[in-house]
């Protein structure tokens, strides 16, 4: 039982949170419009990509750092697809310029692992994660503080 000293306290908190829960946008609205700034930022990436590969080619080293971004940006709405496809780009563009086996790699790796791990599948997952271990298990790496 709530003492009467308590009612009126009692009262205005749950006058707060039914305030609150009529006020609020129903979730499947605040989940079906993706927010205006990342729709900019997506843009922006794309362009910038666009851009660097018009200048300076395919494989120009500027071209890791956005799409890595963009990569991120699809990873964030679930598209797991087009994430993997920029990672491989990001990859490529990274043996292209640094050789094969650099720890350039290893965050692309990393988000890779975790992409498979959220499209359940955990034996892409499992020769990722070997893979970047035989990564940073390379002599060359040894004394690199990153690994």
């Amino acid at each position: 039982m709530v003492s009467s000293n308590l009612r009126p306290a009692l009262g205005t908190i749950l006058t707060s949170i039914a305030l609150a829960v009529v006020t609020a946008p129903p979730a499947s609205l605040a989940q079906s419009r993706p927010p205006v700034p990342a729709e900019d930022a997506l843009e922006d990436l794309v362009a910038e990509i666009e851009e660097t590969e018009s200048l300076w080619g395919a494989n120009s080293p500027d071209l890791v750092e956005p799409l890595t971004a963009l990569s991120l940006l699809y990873e964030e709405r679930g598209n797991y697809e087009l994430a993997l496809a920029l990672i491989d780009k990001a990859t490529q563009v990274i043996e292209v310029n640094h050789g094969l086996h650099t720890l350039e790699e290893a965050q692309l790796m990393r988000q890779s692992i975790r992409i498979e791990r959220a499209r359940g599948n955990a034996e892409a997952a499992w020769n990722e994660e070997t893979d970047l271990l035989r990564l940073i298990r390379r002599r060359r790496h040894q004394a690199d503080t990153r690994t």
